[in-house]
């Protein structure tokens, strides 16, 4: 699709579980679901099979019809942010965020 702007929240979701084990594990464990094959799990883990790697299980994700653009959600949180990895926020933050996608 179509996006007008790169940087922004376009969704959340509930963060259900974290399960770091190597490549082979989590892909035996998570190969139902059809998204990686093996060699995108193995490339995860710089092609070791013993490198530890992470897999992220969630629920409950609401598409926001109305996403919130990146320089709001610095203006919101009050903070210069960067989003390139998971970035912890207050309850009270989140809930800021949320309420400005509608």
């Amino acid at each position: 699709g179509h996006y007008y702007q790169a940087k922004a929240i376009r969704a959340c979701s509930r963060l259900d579980e974290i399960i770091i084990d190597t490549p082979k594990t989590l892909f035996q464990q998570f190969r139902r679901l059809g998204t990686y094959s093996f060699n995108d799990v193995l490339k995860t883990a710089n092609n070791d099979l013993d490198k530890k790697v992470m897999a992220i299980k969630f629920s409950d994700t609401e598409i926001f019809s109305n996403p919130i653009a990146f320089d709001d959600v610095q203006r919101i949180l009050e903070k210069r942010i960067t989003i390139q990895s998971p970035y912890k926020i207050s309850s009270e933050d989140f809930e800021k965020l949320y309420n400005k996608k509608v």
